[in-house]
């Protein structure tokens, strides 16, 4: 674990919500599509989710349902409709020739409820940003109306049992990590570090922003995007073999989508011989 600097059981670097994962579907063998009622509502089922944008490639629609209901192990309420939006935002991302200003009206299309408000409340305060020291304050204010939370995101013991609207489901809040990346990418771009180090350094859920940040731009940009030093140190620092692990993974996207085209062909010409003996 580098945050440890040792070797210790992988459960351990989780936060509360994602520990329910293995409480809910491993130690009481609940029914997956059930498993995140009950659940703390937060960012950590969306942060999981950008391999299900990959594998719907150029499907947003796809790749939102896909997540919706793979996320529901994990995640309920606003928390749920995250993972769905931001999948189906790295899936469009991966659409040849799309634009920013594409993914970011995929985004909004996608969205539900308090969700929506928050990605349409950050997008349209971007104009006020002046200068790039500007985005926190800027962004944590567009977020007010979605999000109660503020800077205060420790429990403490002090606040067991206290009666608080955080973390519960809710049809008019939204998590704050999703429309803060969005907004990063819509102000600066293609710029792809400049974007990445404005959302590690803005507060708050930096990890998961960031996380956001660098899975849609990487994938509408490319790995060419990124300093082969970072890619280096990252892998050092996790002792984890990323580079390896990402070529396995569009290895099997591949497979996927292969045998996605496969049965859509095949359902294509089923229909038509529907059709043609219906006319028939």
């Amino acid at each position: 674990m580098p945050e440890y600097q040792k070797k210790m059981p992988l459960i351990e670097r989780l936060f509360y919500p994602e520990k329910y994962i293995f409480l809910s579907n491993c130690l009481a063998n609940r029914d997956p599509r059930s498993g995140g009622i009950g659940n703390m509502v937060n960012c950590g089922a969306a942060m999981y989710l950008s391999p299900v944008g990959l594998v719907n490639a150029g499907d947003p629609e796809g790749a939102y349902r896909e997540a919706i209901a793979f996320a529901s192990a994990h995640q309920t309420s606003y928390g749920l409709e995250a993972a769905g939006v931001y999948a189906a935002c790295v899936a469009a991302a991966m659409t040849p020739e799309i634009t920013v200003d594409d993914i970011l009206a995929i985004a909004i299309a996608s969205a539900k409820d308090g969700t929506k408000k928050a990605i349409l409340s950050i997008l349209n305060a971007v104009p006020d940003v002046k200068q790039p020291d500007d985005c926190p304050h800027v962004f944590h204010k567009a977020l007010e109306p979605f999000s109660s939370m503020g800077d205060d995101l420790q429990r403490s013991p002090d606040k067991i049992g206290l009666p608080t609207d955080n973390y519960a489901p809710s049809r008019t809040k939204s998590i704050e990590e999703l429309p803060m990346a969005l907004g990063y990418i819509a102000y600066y771009r293609e710029d792809f570090h400049k974007a990445l180090a404005g959302g590690v350094n803005s507060g708050r859920d930096t990890d998961s922003i960031g996380c956001m940040i660098g899975t849609i731009l990487g994938a509408w940009l490319g790995i060419q995007a990124i300093d082969p030093k970072m890619v280096e140190q990252l892998v050092q620092a996790n002792r984890y073999p990323l580079t390896e692990i990402a070529d396995q993974l569009t290895g099997t996207i591949l497979r996927i989508q292969e045998a996605d085209q496969r049965k859509a062909e095949a359902l294509h010409t089923l229909r038509k011989q529907l059709c043609e003996e219906v006319k028939g």
